[in-house]
C-alpha cells in the first residue's frame, strides 16, 4: 500500500523544525527524501573554520534549495580578518551556486565596503535579496553605505542590529548601538 506524496509532505513538514528527525526520514524512505531536504537545507550558515580544521564542505548539488544563508565572519580582538582565505577562496566559490537564496545575515565583525563585497562575491547576490539582517557590520564612510543600499533594488525587509560607519573615531556606543558623535 502506498501513500499519496502530499501525505507525506505533510508529516515531514510537522518535523520541519527537528533537523535530527528530518534526516531520520531522509535516511528510511525515498519518499521522505525530497522534503526533508528541502526542510534541511532551507536555511544554513556559512562561517570560518577555526584555524586548525578542516573548512567544512557544502553538499553542491543540494545549493539550489537554500533560500535563507547567514555569513558570519571571524576576527581576533585586534581587528584583524583571520578569514581572508575563507573570504577570497570559498565564498566566491560557493555564493552563486545558491540560486533560490532571498535571504541573508551578515554578522560578525564583517566589512561591507564594495572592495570587500566584490572580494567575497557577495555584490551580484545582493540584487536578489527581499530579506536582509545586517548584525556586527562596518562601512567605512556613509557613502559606503549608501553604494551597499544601492544594491539592494528588491528589498523588502531590513533588519538592523549594530552597524558601524566610519572608524573609531568620532563614533560612540550607547545602549548597545553604534551612534556617530
Amino acid at each position: 500500500m502506498s501513500l499519496h506524496s502530499e501525505l507525506y509532505d505533510q508529516i515531514i513538514d510537522h518535523l520541519a523544525k527537528d533537523h535530527l528527525s528530518l534526516k531520520h526520514c531522509s535516511l528510511t524512505s525515498h519518499a521522505f527524501l525530497p522534503r526533508s531536504q528541502h526542510h534541511l537545507f532551507k536555511h544554513i550558515t556559512l562561517f570560518p573554520p577555526a584555524p586548525h580544521c578542516e573548512p567544512y564542505r557544502f553538499p553542491i548539488s543540494k545549493a539550489y534549495l537554500v533560500q535563507s544563508l547567514t555569513i558570519y565572519e571571524r576576527r581576533t580582538l585586534s581587528g584583524v580578518r583571520r578569514t581572508d582565505v575563507w573570504a577570497r577562496n570559498t565564498l566566491p566559490a560557493l555564493l552563486p551556486l545558491f540560486v533560490s537564496l532571498r535571504s541573508v545575515k551578515l554578522s560578525g565583525m564583517m566589512y561591507l565596503d564594495a572592495q570587500d563585497r566584490i572580494r567575497m562575491g557577495a555584490e551580484n547576490l545582493l540584487g536578489r535579496m527581499t530579506s536582509l539582517t545586517l548584525d556586527d557590520t562596518y562601512f567605512s564612510s556613509f557613502s559606503e553605505l549608501g553604494t551597499f543600499f544601492a544594491c539592494l533594488p528588491r528589498l523588502k525587509r531590513l533588519e538592523l542590529g549594530v552597524v558601524t560607519v566610519g572608524g573609531t573615531e568620532g563614533t560612540f556606543v550607547r545602549r548597545g548601538r553604534h551612534v556617530m558623535s
